[in-house]
């Protein structure tokens, strides 16, 4: 009979690591400190992209987030398969949370391992971690907007967006006033938000978006659970920041730079 063997290891970017004869790993949750992102890549091809943002490698007292759950994404590593932590940044850790399945003698993987091994590489949990760089001198009137990214779905697949969404400005080293920002979400151009400012401010304020979840910030994070969005092909999501101040911004001497970072679900068809 197969015996579960609780698996929290910290692996690093650019080794390939292999599965015994009669192992299967199951990655349940994995974290990592690169805030350029990471794949995990079995036999070589992505099946699971991630960021610090949405998980680090463990939660303390300044990072408030768990590694980031995979839920029904599981990665699942079949005996005698390769996989490896990749990142286009410096050298990385990953955490890695869930268990190792040692199976008796002849004894076959289960099926529904198996299942989800094979789906895994057309079904898997990703993200978008997007900037927009605004030149120095430039001009924000109130309530004007700067297009931090767009993001189509291709003809073949469907992205869902129904976890974290995080948002952070700064300009010379130093945060914008989050009171000041807020993210502002469009489907086919169509705002998801109230149409006029008579309903308050456009977006979501960044108040309640930290990046990530933070003491002097906002320990919460804010997920579309409740509310996702879902990119069939040819659907297109526009992510904006928007100046919610009251007033025109400018910063004379400084470029602004807005992040936005969102959970992402990518299923190939």
């Amino acid at each position: 009979m197969a015996r579960k063997v609780l698996i929290r290891k910290i692996y690093s970017t650019g080794t390939t690591y292999e599965t015994g004869a009669s192992e299967v790993l199951v990655i349940q949750a994995i974290g990592t400190n690169s805030t350029y992102g990471i794949k995990v890549e079995v036999e070589g091809a992505p099946c699971c992209e991630t960021i610090r943002y949405l998980g680090p490698l463990h939660k303390d007292t300044d990072e408030f987030l768990d590694p980031r759950p995979l839920g029904d994404k599981f990665v699942v590593v079949l005996p005698q398969r390769s996989f490896e932590f990749t990142t286009t940044g410096p050298s990385a850790n990953v955490s890695v949370v869930g268990y190792m399945l040692k199976l008796a003698g002849g004894e076959a993987v289960p099926s529904d391992l198996v299942a989800r091994y094979n789906a895994q590489f057309k079904d898997y949990l990703t993200y978008v971690n997007e900037s927009k760089t605004v030149s120095a001198g430039t001009t924000i009137p109130a309530n004007g907007e700067v297009t931090i990214f767009t993001k189509q779905a291709d003809a073949n697949e469907t992205l869902t967006f129904d976890g974290m969404v995080q948002a952070y400005a700064e300009a010379g080293g130093t945060a914008l006033a989050k009171s000041n920002w807020a993210l502002r979400l469009y489907v086919n151009d169509k705002p998801l938000d109230n149409s006029l400012t008579d309903a308050g401010n456009y977006g979501l304020c960044f108040y309640f978006l930290p990046r990530p979840p933070q003491t002097g910030w906002n320990m919460t994070a804010f997920t579309l659970k409740d509310s996702p969005i879902v990119l069939n092909p040819g659907d297109t999501l526009k992510v904006t920041a928007v100046n919610i101040s009251g007033s025109d911004y400018v910063d004379s001497t400084n470029d602004t730079y807005f992040y936005a970072t969102l959970e992402m679900k990518r299923v190939i068809k």
